[in-house]
């Protein structure tokens, strides 16, 4: 199980790299494009299953 947690926070280091770099892009608030990003993410998690999910390669 750490193993799962070290892969999500690398994960997550990566997503947040990658979204302060958009909110850099489009001259906006860092914070508020995180808080955008962390309710569509609970959003599309509440709503959508992604058992069938086919990973590109």
């Amino acid at each position: 199980m750490n193993d799962l947690f070290t892969d999500m926070q690398e994960i997550s280091c990566e997503v947040i790299d990658k979204l302060v770099a958009v909110a850099d892009k489009y001259n906006c608030d860092r914070d508020d494009v995180m808080k955008r990003f962390a309710v569509m993410f609970d959003v599309l998690a509440d709503i959508t299953t992604f058992r069938e999910y086919e990973v590109e390669e």
